[in-house]
């Protein structure tokens, strides 16, 4: 059984202050180590995302989200088909939400927006002027 790799953002900074990056991955799909100058809220809407962020291992379930700071090394691997999604945020949101990794609850999400990052995800795509 080959492992294939994710192909990442290739961007040195975010179009916006807070970004969706979502993506549909088979089994056995990977993103080697890497960092970039943004955080990201990563979690699957669907499936186990299994992720190992500054030598800490997390699953993430759809229930719960793993918070990655900027610059922190970080990799993840699905051994299942996954629904990845992703809440990018520049480094100027991030102030407020401290630089310890680990597993958050999407509920705390839903508290904090009043809705689901998906449901936030698309409100934002709806409302956006092109």
């Amino acid at each position: 059984m080959s492992s294939k790799h994710i192909d990442l953002l290739d961007v040195s900074e975010l179009p916006s202050a807070v970004y969706f990056r979502y993506a549909d991955f088979d089994a056995h799909e990977y993103a080697a180590p890497h960092r970039h100058p943004w955080g990201t809220l990563e979690y699957a809407a669907h499936g186990v995302l299994h992720m190992d962020v500054a030598g800490s291992r997390f699953m993430s379930p759809p229930q719960y989200a793993v918070w990655v700071p900027p610059q922190i090394e970080h990799s993840f691997y699905s051994h299942q088909p996954v629904n990845y999604r992703a809440v990018c945020l520049a480094p100027r949101v991030c102030t407020d939400m401290g630089y310890s990794t680990g597993s958050a609850f999407i509920a705390m999400f839903q508290r904090q927006a009043g809705c689901t990052p998906e449901q936030y995800r698309r409100s934002h795509l709806e409302n956006r002027k092109v």
